[in-house]
């Protein structure tokens, strides 16, 4: 199920883009997929990676940047986790024990359930794997990995919060809360908690039998009371659910919200899509206050003192083009994730773009011609590898595109295509909330899947009604990240739910639930041939990179890219040059910031309120493509070690050595 973010980000970054009851003891991205490094026109095998290219955990030179060390990072530990590309998610750390998040890593079901394993690092210099808590049937764990100390009435001891997204019919979504005060005997608290229900909870339009997945959850204790905020990837506009967790075998949900509830909050980066992707709690200044990283909404501030109740404070506005480069514009946008400084004063977010080209789109001939916003999946054939570097071609509607359903041949296009030009198929994302399709929604990689099996040269997934805010963002894109493993050949876009009406000559509509039976026939049929042909070229964008903001008025004070995001020879065949995660020093490093920055490896940067500069850079031998990062409280010869996940590997444990 595709579930608008089993990504995302990942996107996602995917970016594409997952409860039972009673306490139970423990029993004994995805965002960017490799490719053919072998080019024997097949997907690489685990023999191929790890038999030809053994100690290189990402294979041949090709498919990650080259080592680097500028000798001010030392990497004390490791611990290898899995032997299968893209398996770890995101790290947590608590006293003497991290824990890394299992991805489904596109593997189908039951191979695709994932958890949670604990590690050992009393030892930095030896971390040991201890321990595996396992998800249920058919779910994984995202990048929602979170420990913390709690002391309430109703539990005291180590919490572990993770949140869950599916990967098959069996699969669970909301949160699993474990006790991890002994992390050797953990003992599951609950499975159960999430939001269940279709619009206004208090009031909701149907309640399902599963709870909605969720790409990330963060917890916090206030006074005798714990919290936590979760992204719903389900619902929009309002797409943040917060839960009272004071009694964790029994999560209770209190509020949403979204930015279906901040109409002064501005969309105004390039995929015009606003979705909550993750964020950071802190009690600044006698409040509690909510950073939410809302993609190309940027980033939106909310007081939190009553979570049942919480309230818009301010946003961040994306300049008008990207500063590192200058020509793109509007900017990328992708807020991803970001922490406040040790003071509160100031703050870094990290915009993960895991595609460095954008599209240039439009229709030619027919009501709908003209330009439109579109992106690429980060992994189907680029439009830049392309003999001719460009989709051009006539299109038709195959429906949903999900498993069993029935899709044209793209010899229906045969009449209408002429010499050169690709044969195009769009489906529409989901289904959710359609009654006349009332099937669960697939993975984006089905849908392309199904093209590619119907014959089709591209592959285009137009927004559903939910994906558009029910109209208010009509152009609003998602490429989400693949779902599962299949052999690659096709080109896959995205683009917003108003072209799929306009290109099919039928009237603009955007109401949730769909209207049963489509009454006015406003939904193209499959089999509808497109009015107007489509033209789809690329350029280089550059990849993602941070911004240091003042965390009071949220103006952009300077950003960080490494030099490999502006340089277009790095655009492919280097793993995704792109940051995903970063976390910020407390106490004798609180004017440090450190970065999972995928293939860039570990980077280390000092900031303050004038700016924001790189001091320390890694890249292991074989490459690393690293996604999550958490401080430890050990320390080795005085420096902090910190704790970074590598999703082909596992943990990596290293301190920053330099002035």
């Amino acid at each position: 199920m595709e579930r608008r973010r089993r990504l995302i980000l990942f996107v996602v970054l995917g970016m594409v883009i997952s409860m039972l009851g009673a306490a139970d003891a423990v029993g004994s991205n995805p965002e960017k997929q490799k490719h053919d490094r072998f080019q024997d026109g097949t997907r690489d095998t685990d023999e191929e990676i790890y038999g030809h290219y053994e100690g290189h955990q990402h294979g041949p030179e090709s498919g990650h940047l080259p080592p680097f060390d500028n000798g001010t990072i030392d990497v004390v530990g490791t611990a290898k986790l899995t032997q299968i590309d893209g398996r770890i998610s995101d790290v947590a750390v608590l006293g003497d024990y991290a824990y890394l998040g299992v991805w489904s890593a596109g593997l189908q079901s039951p191979r695709c359930r994932g958890g949670v394993y604990v590690v050992d690092i009393s030892n930095p210099s030896d971390p040991e794997k201890v321990g595996f808590l396992r998800s249920h049937q058919d779910t994984y764990a995202t990048e929602g990995i979170q420990a913390i100390h709690v002391e309430t009435a109703d539990f005291t001891g180590d919490l572990l919060l993770v949140s869950n997204e599916d990967c098959g019919r069996r699969g669970i979504g909301g949160m699993t809360l474990w006790d991890v005060t002994d992390p050797l005997d953990p003992v599951k608290l609950s499975e159960d908690g999430g939001d269940y229900t279709d619009g206004p909870f208090e009031d909701p339009d149907n309640v399902d039998a599963v709870a909605h997945t969720s790409h990330s959850i963060m917890g916090w204790q206030d006074g005798d009371n714990l919290y936590a905020i979760a992204i719903d990837n389900e619902e929009d506009p309002n797409d943040l659910d917060f839960f009272d967790i004071t009694d964790p075998t029994n999560p209770v949900l209190i509020a949403e919200t979204g930015i279906g509830d901040w109409p002064s909050v501005v969309v105004n980066a390039f995929g015009d899509f606003p979705t909550s992707h993750d964020f950071d709690v802190r009690f600044i200044d006698g409040h509690w206050m909510a950073m939410v990283s809302y993609w190309d909404a940027g980033w939106v501030l909310l007081n939190v003192d009553d979570p049942a109740n919480p309230t818009l404070v301010g946003d961040f506005d994306y300049a008008a083009c990207e500063a590192h480069m200058p020509t793109v514009c509007p900017p990328e946008g992708e807020a991803h994730q970001g922490e406040w400084n040790e003071a509160g004063d100031l703050f870094i977010g990290t915009d993960e773009d895991i595609d460095a080209f954008r599209l240039i789109f439009e229709v030619v001939g027919g009501p709908a011609a003209g330009e439109y916003v579109a992106e690429q999946f980060s992994w189907t054939v680029p439009i830049s590898e392309l003999d001719d570097q460009s989709v051009n071609g006539p299109v038709i509607f195959g429906g949903y595109g999900c498993p069993g359903d029935a899709v044209p041949p793209a010899s229906d296009l045969d009449p209408v295509t002429g010499a050169g030009e690709d044969q195009i198929v769009m489906f529409q994302r989901g289904p959710v909330e359609d009654p006349n399709n009332p099937g669960e929604a697939c993975f984006f990689s089905e849908k392309v899947e199904a093209g590619q099996n119907a014959g089709y040269d591209a592959v285009i997934v137009a927004n559903h009604h939910s994906g558009a805010g029910e109209g208010a963002q009509p152009d609003a894109t998602l490429c989400g990240s693949q779902g599962h493993n299949f052999t690659v050949t096709a080109s896959g876009l995205c683009v917003g739910h108003r072209l799929m009406h306009l290109l099919f000559d039928r009237a603009e509509d955007y109401t949730v639930p769909y209207p049963e039976d489509d009454p006015g026939d406003l939904e193209p049929n499959s089999g509808d041939i497109g009015n107007g042909k489509i033209e789809a070229s690329s350029f280089f964008s550059g990849w993602g990179g941070s911004r240091l903001l003042d965390a009071n008025t949220l103006a952009e004070i300077d950003q960080y890219y490494i030099p490999e995001a502006s340089d277009p020879n790095f655009a492919t065949g280097f793993g995704t040059v792109d940051v995903h995660e970063v976390a910020t020093g407390r106490g004798p490093d609180a004017d440090l910031a450190y970065f999972a920055h995928y293939s860039g490896g570990i980077r280390v940067a000092r900031f303050s309120e004038v700016g924001i500069e790189e001091v320390g850079a890694f890249i292991d031998e074989g490459g690393n493509d690293f996604w999550g990062v958490q401080l430890t409280d050990k320390f080795v010869d005085g420096r902090r070690v910190v704790a970074y996940s590598d999703r082909d590997y596992g943990l990596y444990l290293a301190t920053y050595t330099g002035p």
